[in-house]
C-alpha cells in the first residue's frame, strides 16, 4: 500500500465515520500477498509469476538459452521460497499496485492471445512494456536467489545423512567383526576343552 492510497483511505474513513474504506484497502493488499504466497489462490497471479519465472530462466531476454544458474534450484520447495521472498519484496518496496497492474495486463493479453501460437511471446512483450516490469523482474530474480539457500540446506542434509549412514555401516561392520572374533574364540575354546577331555579319558583308560 503506498502512502497516497493510505492517506486517501484514512480521509475517507474519517468522513464516513467507519473503517470500511481502510478495511477494504487492507483486505485487497492481503489478498494480493496471499495470492503471491500460495499457488492456486488466484489463477491470474499464478500465470503472471509463471511468465516472470520463464523470463528469469531465459535471461538475458534476447537469448532464451542462457539459463540463470539458480532459477530452478530446489524444485517445488525452491519455488515456494521464491514466492514467499517475492511477496515480502513487493510489500515493502511499495510495488503492490504495480504488481496488480501487471497481473491485470497479463490476464488481459493472455485472454486476447488464447489459441494463438505466438501467445507466450505476446504476453512477455506486454510484461516488458509495463512501467515497472524491469523492477518487478529484478525483484523476482532476487527472490529466486533464495533457492540457493534451500539448495545448500538440502545438500548439507544429504552430506550429513551420508556421514551418518557411513558411520552406521562402519559401526555395524565393527560389531559384526567383533561378534565373529568372539564366536571364533568360543569355538576354539570349546575345541580345546574337547581335546582336553579326550586326553583325560585316554589317560584313564591306561
Amino acid at each position: 500500500m503506498d502512502d497516497d492510497a493510505l492517506l486517501e483511505a484514512l480521509a475517507d474513513n474519517n468522513e464516513k465515520g467507519s473503517a470500511s474504506a481502510l478495511q477494504s484497502l487492507l483486505y485487497d493488499e492481503e489478498s494480493v500477498l496471499a495470492a503471491i504466497l500460495h499457488a492456486g489462490t488466484d489463477a491470474e497471479t499464478d500465470l503472471t509469476l509463471g511468465y516472470l519465472q520463464r523470463m528469469l530462466e531465459a535471461l538475458p531476454m534476447k537469448d532464451r538459452d542462457a539459463m540463470v544458474p539458480f532459477a530452478r534450484l530446489g524444485g517445488a520447495d525452491g519455488l515456494r521460497l521464491s514466492r514467499a521472498a517475492f511477496a515480502v519484496m513487493v510489500k515493502f518496496s511499495d510495488l503492490l499496485d504495480d504488481f496488480t497492474a501487471l497481473v491485470d495486463a497479463v490476464a488481459m493479453q493472455a485472454g486476447l492471445e488464447e489459441g494463438n501460437p505466438g501467445k507466450d511471446a505476446a504476453v512477455m512483450a506486454t510484461i516488458r512494456a509495463q512501467p515497472q516490469a524491469d523492477v518487478l523482474l529484478r525483484r523476482w530474480e532476487s527472490a529466486a536467489r533464495m533457492r540457493q539457500w534451500i539448495n545448500e540446506k538440502k545438500q548439507a542434509s544429504v552430506r550429513q545423512l551420508e556421514k551418518d549412514v557411513a558411520g552406521e555401516v562402519r559401526a555395524k561392520k565393527a560389531a559384526e567383526a567383533k561378534k565373529a572374533a568372539e564366536e571364533k574364540e568360543k569355538l576354539a575354546a570349546e575345541e580345546a576343552k574337547k581335546k582336553e577331555e579326550a586326553a583325560g579319558e585316554e589317560k584313564k583308560s591306561w
